[in-house]
């Protein structure tokens, strides 16, 4: 009797085998466990079929199953990349850091040499972090920019990231989670000026930036600037040279974490 079986992996992709009668979920029942423990499923989606396949398809099923495990372990660790967070502080990133670190460290696929802009001023060349993942991308400005070594600044920029302060700050974060979380108002610079929306200082409160003697962490909020923020608060937070998060208008704004930048002293 033929027929055919189905084997879906973790709904990635199917399998099918369908010149032998037989179920090719058996032959890998000893491996399920290891692949579950891996968060990895293998459900048979065909009906349990008669054996009366020959012997010379035993390799075949166990071939098969080899490369169901090789395969569905690398579809595992792509995933367990793609959800990896990522420490975006003065420790990863220290003030006597270098291309060539970065490379050891991270791989040279995932680091390049590319044109990067600052807030106001024109491109420069630089050093890009995962240059192809938005969510992980890092901008490195070099203070010694021939030999890609000091850095001057480095930024994460966007609407999120993998990249989480040491405070738990990460892009996307909004101005009443993070007043929440501080427990208190936070002050932060309007956002007419140069740096603007950035935190000016965190009071009394329970978020405290790593700062070190070489090294410091800015954080910078944003309105939608899209026209769905209402013109009458805008106004009220551009004049001026900084507010209180608990001002009425960044209240009903709401903006949220685009940039965070590591800086260093002038050289």
């Amino acid at each position: 009797m033929r027929g055919t079986v189905d084997l879906q992996v973790s709904g990635f992709a199917v399998i099918r085998q369908s010149d032998c009668a037989i179920d090719l979920t058996r032959p890998i029942q000893k491996l399920l466990p290891r692949l579950k423990a891996g968060g990895i499923i293998i459900q048979s989606l065909g009906p349990n079929l008669q054996r009366g396949c020959s012997p010379v398809d035993a390799p075949f099923v166990k071939s098969l199953a080899a490369l169901l495990l090789l395969w569905g372990f690398s579809v595992l660790n792509a995933q367990q990349d793609q959800n990896t967070r990522f420490d975006f502080s003065c420790s990863t990133f220290p003030a006597n850091l270098s291309e060539s670190d970065l490379l050891s460290r991270y791989g040279q696929g995932n680091v390049i040499t590319a044109m990067i802009t600052g807030a106001d001023d024109p491109s420069f060349e630089g050093t890009v972090l995962f240059p192809n993942q938005d969510d992980a991308r890092v901008e490195i400005a070099w203070y010694d920019a021939k030999t890609k070594q000091s850095p001057a600044g480095v930024r994460i920029r966007g609407q999120h990231s993998r990249w989480r302060l040491p405070n738990g700050i990460a892009l996307g974060d909004d101005l009443l989670g993070v007043e929440r979380r501080n427990g208190f108002p936070f002050r932060l610079s309007s956002f007419s000026v140069e740096g603007q929306g950035t935190v000016r200082s965190w009071g009394r409160g329970r978020i405290q930036n790593a700062d070190t003697e070489r090294c410091g962490i800015k954080i910078s909020f944003q309105p939608n600037w899209d026209g769905t923020d209402d013109p009458m608060f805008l106004r009220q937070v551009i004049r001026g040279l900084e507010f209180s998060s608990g001002h009425p208008a960044m209240q009903a704004i709401n903006p949220r974490v685009r940039a965070i930048s590591i800086t260093y002293p002038v050289k």
